[in-house]
């Protein structure tokens, strides 16, 4: 009789646990469910209601410009010789004895991929603090009702250069009389060792402190020194979960100028950033950021710890990047396109990850006169709410049709389901 029992006892306690792990199963498939429902897989700030330089986004600066001159300074000797489309790369000369440009006005750095212009004023930009600008306008010739410079910025200190001037000026009284006559040439300006340039990139690694078990749960763009970084939010991991009472912004370590492995300085010729959209492997949460050059191209780097049951991290991260694919990637093309604060629309997200790159450039000559760099920074944090550890790091592209846009920050949120 007890041996009956004790079988029984032994049967209805298989039960009792083929039963239980029934349930763990059901809960395990529908908190999968939810979770892949509710949780949004990219997490990315909102374009804010009103752009401000400094607050929500920052520009490249005294880097690429639009930059107009009279043919013969382009030339070792004060001739005419080409069109301005012979001159891919060259410098201003100063041919001092015929005439003197106004020296706000001349390109101290290598002049690129000149093109003829029918340009008939050139309304020199007033002087004043923070303003990179070399002209106020450009005036064309065949513009259907002939003006002078409105004075956009100072009437009382605008000038005005007439285009006819400064070419006549330089073409010498023998030139003139074999009929050589000079073009206004429209080109690009790098004035690569400007003391004021924003156009470097930070290449420091970021990280986040992983041996108290601190991982990135927010990031943002920052401009230190004229340097574009990378600023981590993070905050302690406690059995899988942040404790919101730890979350800081780390400080930005500047990187050291003289430190070519430290910075990048872009140039006319080396000026691209790739699109991607970097996780980290299964069962893995984000602790590192950075950028790193790959084939000429700004790339992003994160890095990645793997997390265990009981919560903690493994201290010895590996550091990822999407696929290279350089000879397929395509361009984002945002030649001739409007500055990107006109708009006070929602933009639109143009990029796919990992398919593409971008290049910086310089805004239109018809709406801007060359003289602005795009894309714009977007400065603004992106952070989980509430705070979490997250499985990966995006830089993305987004715009108006008719503007330039902006380059923003995203995270990928981890992968939950994996930790079940």
């Amino acid at each position: 009789m007890s041996k009956v029992t004790e079988t029984d006892h032994k049967t209805k306690n298989i039960r009792r646990l083929q039963q239980y792990n029934k349930r763990v199963r059901y809960l395990k498939s529908e908190t999968r469910n939810i979770l892949s429902r509710s949780l949004p897989r990219e997490i990315r700030h909102r374009d804010p209601k009103i752009h401000v330089e400094g607050v929500t986004y920052a520009r490249l600066k005294y880097f690429i410009q639009g930059y107009v001159t009279g043919e013969q300074y382009l030339n070792e000797s004060p001739t005419c010789d080409l069109k301005c489309s012979g001159y891919n790369r060259t410098k201003h000369h100063n041919h001092s004895s015929i005439f003197t440009m106004n020296s706000n006005l001349i390109c101290h750095g290598t002049i690129y991929d000149c093109k003829g212009s029918t340009y008939d004023k050139i309304c020199e930009q007033p002087h004043s603090k923070g303003n990179d600008r070399r002209y106020a306008e450009l005036i064309n010739l065949f513009e259907w009702k002939r003006r002078n410079c409105s004075n956009k910025s100072n009437p009382k200190n605008s000038k005005k250069i007439t285009a006819f001037t400064v070419v006549e000026a330089g073409v010498l009284p023998w030139a003139r009389t074999k009929h050589q006559t000079c073009e206004l040439c429209a080109c690009y300006c790098d004035y690569k060792n400007s003391p004021r340039s924003i156009r470097s990139f930070s290449l420091k690694e970021v990280n986040s402190n992983i041996n108290e078990n601190y991982v990135i749960t927010g990031i943002r763009f920052r401009i230190v020194n004229q340097v574009v970084c990378l600023q981590i939010q993070q905050g302690k991991l406690i059995n899988t979960i942040i404790d919101p009472k730890t979350v800081r912004w780390q400080p930005v370590h500047l990187p050291k100028l003289e430190n070519n492995n430290d910075v990048v300085r872009l140039n006319y010729t080396k000026r691209s950033l790739n699109l991607d959209d970097v996780e980290v492997s299964r069962r893995s949460i984000v602790t590192g950021v950075k950028f790193q050059m790959i084939d000429d191209r700004l790339t992003l780097m994160v890095s990645g710890v793997k997390i265990f049951k009981n919560g903690s991290i493994n201290s010895s991260p590996i550091w990822y990047s999407a696929k290279s694919n350089v000879e397929t990637r395509e361009e984002i093309n945002i030649n001739d396109l409007n500055v990107p604060t006109s708009s006070s629309e929602e933009n639109e997200i143009l990029s796919q990850p990992n398919d593409y790159f971008i290049k910086f450039t310089t805004t239109s000559w018809i709406t801007d006169e060359a003289q602005t760099v795009v894309p714009f920074i977007d400065l603004q944090e992106v952070a989980t709410d509430p705070p979490s550890p997250v499985g990966g790091v995006g830089i993305y592209h987004k715009r108006q049709k008719t503007d330039g846009g902006f380059i923003a920050p995203k995270l990928l949120s981890a992968n939950y389901l994996s930790f079940l």
